[in-house]
């Protein structure tokens, strides 16, 4: 028992501060009056500029690729795919409404995992997890925004044309993308640059320290800040004319998803190699609730914004519960 209240008490100290900035946030524009105009400028800032630092900061922070399961990546990357068809599906069912849909698929396969991912992955495996999952967030967090990014603008109209050159073209002027693009091509070049004593004759860190560190600090910015606006652009009277999306969005993301993919991953726990060191970001991965960024790019390219940051707000807030039922689950089978 102590065990498991142990579990429910590290859910809801993850958990409980991301709610707390979001709630301030509601606060600051609903109760004290400030102008939620401003805050959807600093939403575009947040998109443009800090999102972009973010994901380029995490891809260049990928170091040794070498002792990775990669069976189990692979199944985890197939896994994502079908976590988008999955939504995509279930978004025709839901709603007629583009925008809507957008927000709906999109929320069905991206994953808080930058936010909650690795704290959860340590709490529930301890340091002897922390490899797996800290290679394998920097490894899905780009294909989540990739995959975010293509799955909205096949749903949302830019200009009155949608075709495939249309598409690509949003897709590659995202700034996530760009961001994740930048952070592969460095990390490229890393490989490249000569060894001197052990270590490459040049790094951001080493080289250039100044600029590492505000990389460092803007990326480190981002999450809260995004928390924090999200929670200013939350309406709760808006909440009735959207209640069917959003019950079937935080449906497919706590519950069909994870029971879809983690039943397959444990079926197929021995061809896998899985064990319980990787477990814990299984469970982090598709257990987590609907990434702050969808919120964010929902709002920004032209969805439905309230029912994307709806679906983070209580998502965020269920998971406390759904994540404790997985962990019971799974220890129960000796893979925790």
């Amino acid at each position: 028992m102590s065990d498991l209240l142990g579990v429910f008490l590290y859910a809801y100290r993850a958990i409980a501060p991301l709610l707390l900035l979001m709630a301030f946030g509601y606060v600051v524009v609903n109760k004290l009056g400030w102008d939620r105009a401003f805050f959807v400028k600093l939403n575009r800032f947040c998109f443009h500029f800090l999102l972009p630092i973010q994901m380029f900061y995490n891809v260049y922070g990928i170091s040794n690729l070498s002792a990775l399961n990669w069976r189990l990546v692979g199944f985890i990357i197939c896994s994502i795919f079908v976590t988008v068809l999955i939504g995509v599906t279930a978004a025709r069912l839901v709603t007629d409404d583009p925008g809507q849909r957008a927000a709906v698929a999109q929320a069905s396969f991206r994953s808080n995992q930058v936010i909650m991912g690795i704290p959860l992955a340590e709490a529930l495996g301890g340091a002897a997890a922390m490899g797996f999952a800290s290679v394998a967030t920097s490894i899905c967090v780009p294909i989540f925004n990739i995959l975010g990014v293509v799955v909205l603008n096949l749903y949302l109209q830019f200009g009155g044309k949608k075709n495939a050159s249309t598409i690509v073209r949003g897709v590659l002027r995202n700034p996530l993308v760009v961001g994740v693009s930048l952070g592969l091509i460095v990390l490229a070049i890393r490989g490249l640059i000569p060894i001197q004593d052990g270590a490459p004759v040049f790094t951001l860190a080493g080289t250039l320290p100044s600029v590492f560190k505000v990389l460092s600090d803007l990326s480190k910015v981002a999450t809260p800040l995004m928390l924090f606006v999200l929670g200013t652009q939350i309406r709760f009277d808006e909440i009735p004319a959207i209640r069917k999306q959003l019950a079937a969005t935080v449906f497919i993301k706590l519950i069909l998803v994870p029971a879809v993919v983690l039943t397959a991953a444990i079926l197929l726990r021995h061809p896998l190699g899985l064990t319980s060191t990787e477990m814990p970001t299984m469970v982090a991965i598709f257990c987590s609730p609907v990434a702050v960024t969808s919120a964010v790019m929902v709002q920004e390219i032209g969805g439905d914004k309230q029912l994307a940051s709806q679906a983070v707000a209580w998502s965020t807030a269920l998971s406390l519960l759904t994540i404790f039922v997985a962990v019971v689950i799974f220890r129960s089978v000796g893979l925790l």
